[in-house]
């Protein structure tokens, strides 16, 4: 995986495809969601993934931050321990 952490303005541009699939969550989601992303340092191809699996597995109609960040973290936290 790339280590360049994704630029502020990258992962805006990302959510904005979680945004148009989950319209129900309320900006601010999107907001503190960025912020994670940006915490955790996750690379571009990092935000993408996780937009993507938001966008292909979730089913109900909110999203929650935990279900969106969980399982890259808990992959990334294993790539470091292999």
């Amino acid at each position: 995986m790339k280590t360049d952490k994704a630029s502020k303005e990258f992962v805006i541009n990302e959510l904005v495809r979680l945004k148009e699939t989950f319209p129900k969550n309320e900006n601010i989601f999107f907001v503190h969601l960025a912020n994670r992303i940006i915490a955790n340092g996750f690379s571009e191809e990092e935000t993408v993934k996780i937009v993507d699996n938001a966008i292909d597995s979730i089913k109900h109609q909110q999203l929650t931050v935990a279900e969106i960040i969980h399982e890259l973290k808990a992959e990334k936290q294993a790539l470091i321990y292999d």
